[in-house]
């Protein structure tokens, strides 16, 4: 059974001159050998630099905020949020830690307050999505709301499921790749994946446009170089009618050397023209 404390007299009174609740959330000192880790914890790795540097703040400057657990049978609690801190409390020997207790739903709140501080890799977030819609049932749009996202960032983070084991076990344990790199890994077929992974983990290719360029066949390749020759092509030729039918209009007299200027300048455009009709054609 959790401890028992008394609601203070002047929380009663606060209660009825402010018309708030005394029944508010209490935080109580919790013995860490009665607190269990939550099996289902959305961050499965956690670094430990990190948690020497975060029990070295604790040493010096305290707890700033409790952790959150849920009773279980036998006197006995489960870390809802704040895994880090209970780890923390646990290097520096400590007997006790301050919690709060929850009656809310501990795969819900573990995501919300993860995904508030920002501190799940994208694989994680994933994964603990995954679990969170086949335990509940939940669709995506369910999903979305609980953590008040897009629906739309739920399908692309879910997507980074569909990537090889080994590229989800590497993206677990260390914050190697970015959410929109991966992504794009997700939308590439396995030969272009492979090739794709290999060249960001050998030279560090993490851009989402070098992801596309490897994704796009060779035949993408051409056809987007043609759009832009036929673009280019279609620029010059919307000039030159312009220009032409200014000269139509006017009666113009030239000099020898203008003649000779304008013959100049057209066998260049030939050239030119004759270049580029022959990189559409290829």
């Amino acid at each position: 059974m959790p401890p028992k404390s008394k609601t203070p007299m002047s929380a009663k009174i606060r209660a009825d001159m402010f018309g708030a609740s005394f029944d508010l959330p209490r935080i109580i000192e919790i013995e860490l050998s009665k607190i269990v880790a939550n099996p289902d914890q959305p961050r499965q790795f956690f670094d430990d630099d990190g948690l020497i540097e975060l029990a070295q703040s604790i040493e010096m400057k305290g707890l700033l905020q409790p952790i959150l657990v849920k009773v279980l049978a036998d006197d006995q609690y489960m870390v809802v949020a704040g895994e880090r801190r209970f780890k923390a409390h646990q290097l520096l020997s400590r007997q006790t830690i301050p919690a709060v207790i929850t009656d809310g739903d501990i795969d819900e709140i573990a995501i919300i307050e993860n995904v508030q501080r920002e501190d799940l890799r994208p694989m994680e977030l994933a994964e603990s999505l995954s679990r969170l819609m086949q335990t509940h049932s939940y669709t995506q749009e369910d999903v979305a709301k609980i953590i008040g996202k897009a629906r739309s960032t739920v399908t692309e983070l879910l997507s980074l499921l569909k990537l090889p084991d080994s590229i989800r076990q590497e993206c677990r344990t260390s914050d190697m790749a970015s959410k929109s790199f991966l992504i794009e890994l997700s939308r590439m077929d396995e030969a272009a994946l492979g090739e794709a992974w290999d060249a960001f983990k050998s030279n560090g290719e993490t851009t989402v446009r070098s992801v596309r360029t490897r994704k796009a066949t060779p035949a993408q390749v051409k056809g987007e170089s043609g759009k832009q020759n036929v673009s280019a092509f279609q620029r010059v030729e919307k000039s030159l009618a312009v220009a032409l039918g200014e000269l139509d209009k006017s009666e113009l007299t030239m000099s020898a050397d203008e003649v000779e200027t304008i013959t100049s300048m057209a066998k260049k455009l030939n050239t030119h023209l004759a270049r580029l009709q022959s990189s559409i054609t290829r």
